[in-house]
């Protein structure tokens, strides 16, 4: 499967299912490789996966990501391999462990420690039993790695893992109050005095990319730099999380920039 170098990350639950389709096929258009879809409380991940598939051509559809607490091993092996085989290859199941309160408090589950978690449930899907017509190419399987062992979880047993300031911390408030996040920004040189009150500046400037158009490119182009296959953009709006930015969805679509 090729993803591309360029994909887009969006949540389109404040969506109508039509307008959802609507955006997915605009990003194809616009020459993107793949777009990612997170999994809350709203619609389940792989349904609307399946109408994103249905509602586009050429587009790689990808969850980033699914819980592993909102479906058991079977049943997201069972997702993985008929969506896969229905699109002709052009899904990828990203699936990641969620946070405590979440999975606790909203979903009535025992959180448990995240890779020993993950890795339990990737034996189990490797176990699953699957009668249907299976894909004819291996359905990838990537996972969200915020720590260095997830990230060698990731890549001992899956594809790959999935790695202007008021509005940037509009979107961040909530991710600022999750433990599995704080942690990882802790690991990277921040302290709770970055974390508190909506975010320090220094911690919105390394975390959100924001300016003009090739200020933008150059943040992607370093990501690339580093050793990135595929970059997602997430274009944040003024108007609030789960609005959409057409404007920054143009104007950074795949083009002669990449290859600079």
């Amino acid at each position: 499967m090729e993803l591309g170098r360029l994909g887009v990350w969006c949540s389109t639950d404040s969506m109508s299912s039509t307008q959802a389709a609507r955006l997915a096929q605009r990003i194809e258009t616009f020459g993107y490789g793949a777009l990612w879809q997170p999994e809350s409380f709203g619609r389940d991940v792989t349904v609307l996966s399946s109408w994103l598939l249905a509602n586009t051509s050429s587009l790689v559809v990808a969850t980033g990501i699914a819980s592993i607490y909102a479906r058991d091993a079977q049943a997201a092996h069972a997702a993985q391999q008929g969506l896969v085989e229905q699109s002709d290859g052009r899904f990828v199941l990203g699936l990641g462990v969620s946070h405590a309160p979440a999975v606790e408090r909203m979903r009535g589950h025992d959180y448990g420690k995240p890779v020993a978690a993950m890795r339990s449930y990737l034996e189990a899907m490797s176990k699953s039993l699957y009668l249907a017509p299976p894909p004819t190419t291996k359905p990838p399987l990537v996972i969200a790695a915020l720590g260095p062992r997830m990230i060698e979880l990731a890549a001992e047993m899956t594809d790959g893992a999935h790695k202007a300031r008021a509005t940037a911390r509009a979107t961040l408030g909530m991710y600022l109050t999750l433990p599995n996040y704080r942690a990882n920004w802790q690991r990277l040189g921040f302290d709770d005095a970055d974390m508190d009150d909506g975010g320090s500046d220094r911690l919105i400037d390394a975390t959100v990319a924001w300016g003009d158009e090739e200020t933008l490119r150059d943040r992607v182009r370093a990501h690339w730099q580093a050793g990135a296959s595929h970059v997602c953009i997430q274009p944040l709006s003024p108007a609030g999380f789960g609005q959409f930015d057409d404007h920054a969805l143009e104007r950074m679509a795949p083009g002669e920039w990449c290859d600079r």
